[in-house]
Order: structure tokens, then sequence, then C-alpha cells
């Protein structure tokens, strides 16, 4: 395999399964956030003692809504054919989303506020 002058074969190796884990996230949130019952929304992996990880959607409803339900989350990703393993496992509805300054989610402390959450539907 031909690297560029500089790059050792370790540098190609590191990423790889993670960027694919990243895009799907993204890609769920990016659907998510067309919701109308989403003002923001951050998806992120929890520890699960059965499967290692399950796919948790944390999201904040928009003043005035009524917050999105499991269901509703479920059908909206079947209605805009996302694979069904891609579906989240668990909804969480927050008031805010932890951000830092320039107002990017912090999803490390959105991991340690939930992981100890049962999944809820």
């Amino acid at each position: 395999m031909l690297r560029p002058p500089g790059q050792r074969l370790e540098d190609e190796q590191v990423q790889g399964p993670l960027e694919e884990l990243d895009r799907v996230l993204d890609e769920i949130e990016d659907l998510l956030q067309t919701h109308p019952k989403v003002a923001a929304v951050a998806v992120i992996g929890l520890p699960d003692r059965d499967r290692g990880e399950r796919v948790c959607a944390v999201v904040e409803t928009p003043a005035g809504q009524e917050p999105l339900t499991f269901a509703e989350m479920q059908q909206f990703c079947r209605d805009h054919q996302l694979m069904t393993q891609k579906i989240p496992e668990q909804l969480e509805v927050v008031e805010v989303l932890p951000r830092n300054a320039t107002f990017k989610i912090l999803k490390h402390e959105l991991v340690k506020q939930l992981k100890d959450t049962e999944v809820s539907q």
C-alpha cells in the first residue's frame, strides 16, 4: 500500500471505526434536527450492560411545543427511511443542553449525566 511521504502505517489505522460511528451519529442528529418538536439535539452512545453501548437522542423542545415522545421519534426515523439499527434506543428530553462558551453542545457532559439511566420509552 502506498502512503504519502511522512505518514506512518499506524496513522492510517487509528480512526477507521470511530469516524464511521461519528458519521452515523451525525446522520441521526441531522435527521432529528428537522423534526418540529426538536430545537436542538445531541446523539450519544451510553453504556449498556447487555449490548455494550446504546444510542441515545437527547433533545431540547422548542418553546411552546409539547415534548417529542419516543414513539414519535421512532416513527419519524422510519418515515425518513433511517435504517432500523440506527434508530436511537433511548430518548431523553431536557430543558437545556449543556454548551460551552461558543455554544457547542458538550456531549461528554451528557454522557456523564445519563450513563446510569435505564432505557426510557
